[in-house]
C-alpha cells in the first residue's frame, strides 16, 4: 500500500472536495480536516451518542478564585487556542473539526459541603461531556467547598491531548494571575511560545494540516505492525465466535460506552517507591510488560494487547491546544518469566527491545494499522485492546500559584470508565502510583482486584529486575 492509497490520504482527498482550506477573515464558522484518532473517536461518538471525556481538577484556597475573573479568563484561552472552540462531528458522512466564533467555554458555578459531595459534582461534570449534554469542548465548574474550591475541566477528548492539558493549565494560570480588578483578564500574562505571526487561528490551521498530511505519509508504513497485530486479530476471531456476547468493544480499545453505565471508585494499590537509573528510563515499557503478565496470570489468553495513547508531535504543533495523538496496540505472547531474577532480567531486556522498535512506527495512525491488518487476515478486527495504559510523570511540571498560593491537581474519586480495563501510573518524586479502572459489567469486573493486585506485584518485579540487569539479554 502507498500512501496515496491510505485511508488518511484517501480522507484528505474527499475533504479537499468539500471544503475550503483557507477562510475570510471574520468568518464565524471554518472546517479543519480531523486526525486519525479524531475520526475514530468521531465514529464512536456517532454509534453510541457518547463522547470520551478527559477531566482535570485543581485544588484552590476557598474564596481566591472570582467567577467572573474565571469566566473572562475561559474567553481569553479560547482566543488563544481555536482548539476549544472546535467539536469534531461528522458532516455528511465526513468527521471534520468545526470551529464556531459563538462555542466559546462556559462555566457553572456549584457548592459542595463535603468531600463525598465534591466526588459527585465531579462525576456529574464528567458525564455532562461524555453525554454531549454540554455544547463546547470544555466544560469548566467551580465547586466552592468549606476548606478548598475546586476548578474542574472536563474536555471532550476529540480536542484535546495529554500536552493540550499542560498547555492549557500555564496558560490558565499565567492568565488568572495577570487578570485586572473589575473580574476581566488580561491577555498580556500569557507566557513565551506565542504562534509564529501572533495569529492564533493560522498557527492552529498550520499544526492540524500538518499533523495529517504526516500522518497520510505515514501510512505507508504498516507492514511492522501487520507482522506484530495479525495473531491479535486471529485470536480475536476465535474469541469473539466462541463468546460473541463478551465482545461489543467499540473501536480503539474502548468499551462500548452504553454498556458503561454511571461511575466507578478506581482500584488503588500500595504505592511502589519511585524508580531510579535503568528502571526509571525503561518505566514505560516495563509498565507495559508487567500489564501484559498481569493479564495472564488471571486467565487471559495470548497474545494479550493493551492499548496506550503517543503524543509526539510536529513542530508547528509544539504550542497548540488540539489533539494530535495516535494510538498505538501493544502485544505480547510472553509467557511469564521464572521466579529467578535473572530470568525476570532477561524477560525485562527482550520486551524493551521489542517496544523499542514499535516506536519507530509509533508514528503510523491507527486507522491504517487497523485496515491493513484486515486485509492481511480478511478479519474484520476493530481494533480493540483488552486493556489501556496511562503514565503520568510529574515530578518535573512547573508548581502552579495563584496570588502567590499553591496550587494542586485533585484527583478526582469517581471516574467514567474509557474501556472494560484502564491501567494508569502516576509517578512524582517519592512514589509510583498505580490506579485500576474497571467497567461493571465487563470480563475483568469479575478479577478486578486480582489484577490489580497482579499488576503491582510483576510491576516491582521487573522494576527491581531490570534497575540489577547490566548485560543484554542472550
Amino acid at each position: 500500500m502507498s500512501a496515496r492509497t491510505g485511508a488518511g490520504a484517501r480522507y484528505l482527498e474527499r475533504f479537499r472536495a468539500r471544503h475550503a482550506e483557507e477562510y475570510p477573515a471574520g468568518a464565524t464558522r471554518r472546517i479543519l480536516p480531523a486526525a486519525g484518532t479524531q475520526r475514530r473517536f468521531a465514529a464512536m461518538a456517532a454509534v453510541s451518542g457518547r463522547r470520551l471525556a478527559v477531566p482535570l481538577f485543581m485544588a484552590v484556597p476557598a474564596g481566591l478564585v472570582d467567577a467572573r475573573h474565571l469566566d473572562a479568563a475561559l474567553r481569553v484561552l479560547a482566543d488563544r487556542h481555536p482548539a476549544l472552540r472546535c467539536r469534531v462531528v461528522v458532516d455528511r458522512g465526513l468527521p471534520v473539526q468545526e470551529w464556531a466564533a459563538d462555542r466559546t467555554p462556559r462555566l457553572a458555578v456549584a457548592h459542595v459541603g463535603s468531600a463525598d459531595a465534591a466526588g459527585r459534582a465531579a462525576a456529574a461534570a464528567i458525564r455532562a461531556v461524555e453525554d454531549g449534554r454540554t455544547a463546547t469542548a470544555l466544560h469548566t465548574v467551580l465547586l466552592r467547598g468549606p476548606e478548598q474550591d475546586l476548578l474542574g475541566f472536563v474536555f471532550d477528548h476529540a480536542v484535546v491531548d495529554e500536552t493540550s492539558l499542560r498547555l492549557f493549565t500555564a496558560d490558565l494560570f499565567r492568565v488568572l494571575d495577570g487578570g485586572r480588578p473589575d473580574g476581566s483578564a488580561d491577555p498580556a500574562g500569557l507566557p513565551a511560545g506565542e504562534p509564529a505571526g501572533g495569529d492564533p487561528w493560522t498557527a492552529f490551521r498550520d499544526a492540524v494540516w500538518t499533523h495529517v498530511a504526516a500522518e497520510a505519509a505515514a501510512g505507508d508504513r504498516v507492514g511492522h505492525w501487520v507482522g506484530r497485530l495479525t495473531p491479535v486479530a486471529r485470536r480475536w476471531a476465535a474469541r469473539r465466535a466462541s463468546a460473541p456476547e463478551q465482545h461489543a468493544s467499540a473501536p480503539g480499545g474502548a468499551s462500548a460506552p452504553d454498556q458503561v453505565p454511571g461511575v466507578v471508585r478506581p482500584l488503588e494499590p500500595a504505592p511502589l517507591p519511585a524508580p531510579v537509573g535503568r528502571a526509571r528510563a525503561a518505566l514505560f515499557p516495563l509498565a507495559l510488560a508487567s500489564l501484559h503478565l498481569a493479564l495472564r496470570d488471571t486467565g487471559v489468553g495470548a497474545p494479550t494487547t493493551v492499548g496506550y495513547a503517543w503524543g509526539a508531535r510536529t513542530d508547528a504543533a509544539a504550542h497548540t491546544v488540539g489533539c494530535f495523538m495516535n494510538t498505538v496496540l501493544s502485544a505480547s505472547a510472553s509467557t511469564a518469566p521464572a521466579g529467578s531474577p535473572h530470568d525476570a532480567a532477561r524477560f525485562a531486556e527482550r520486551f524493551v527491545d521489542a517496544w523499542w522498535q514499535d516506536v519507530d512506527h509509533a508514528d503510523v495512525p491507527f486507522d491504517e494499522v487497523v485496515g491493513a491488518v484486515g486485509r492481511a487476515t480478511r478479519i474484520g478486527w476493530p481494533g480493540e485492546a483488552d486493556a489501556l495504559l496511562v503514565l503520568e510523570d510529574v515530578r518535573d511540571r512547573t508548581p502552579l500559584r495563584l496570588a502567590g498560593r499553591p496550587v494542586a491537581e485533585w484527583l478526582p474519586p469517581l471516574l467514567s470508565p474509557k474501556a472494560g480495563l484502564s491501567g494508569a501510573l502516576r509517578l512524582d518524586a517519592d512514589e509510583l502510583r498505580l490506579r485500576v479502572l474497571v467497567a461493571p459489567g465487563t470480563p475483568a469486573a469479575r478479577c478486578a482486584d486480582g489484577i490489580a493486585a497482579a499488576w503491582r506485584t510483576r510491576l516491582e518485579a521487573l522494576l527491581v529486575a531490570h534497575a540489577g540487569s547490566r548485560t543484554p539479554a542472550s
